[in-house]
């Protein structure tokens, strides 16, 4: 049974909404296409101020490791599965914050990879608290 176009978006936009982690998903060019209100707060800046703009346009220099991961998912098409990255967001300037995150590539039907979807966590407390 194929799931309806209009519902498929309607269960992704559901889920954006309700997910208690950050979502989001880049395009080839690294713009975002979709982000969920809780990476947002994650980053600082409405879900608006994304949209469109790059990883880098929102994190600055701060983004560079995040950018060559998300490059070689779009590049080798595969995961990036727990990865972890420490950064400053405009949510907490001058504060490093740990952040877990899993990458997946998004293939269009030739295979070809149109785009990467994203999970992230803030896991700062949990490694303060292993530390």
């Amino acid at each position: 049974m194929r799931v309806p176009d209009s519902e498929r978006a309607n269960e992704v936009e559901r889920l954006y909404a309700i997910a208690p982690v950050g979502l989001c998903y880049f395009d080839t060019q690294l713009r975002y296409h979709y982000i969920n209100e809780w990476l947002a707060r994650m980053n600082g800046l409405s879900v608006p101020a994304h949209l469109g703009k790059t990883i880098e346009d929102v994190l600055g220099d701060n983004a560079i490791d995040i950018v060559t991961e998300l490059r070689h998912v779009l590049e080798s098409g595969e995961p990036i599965v727990e990865g972890e990255v420490t950064l400053e967001t405009p949510a907490h300037p001058g504060e490093p914050r740990n952040y877990m995150h899993n990458y997946y590539p998004d293939t269009g039907a030739d295979g070809s990879v149109v785009g990467v979807s994203c999970v992230v966590q803030d896991i700062t407390e949990l490694r303060q608290v292993e530390n």
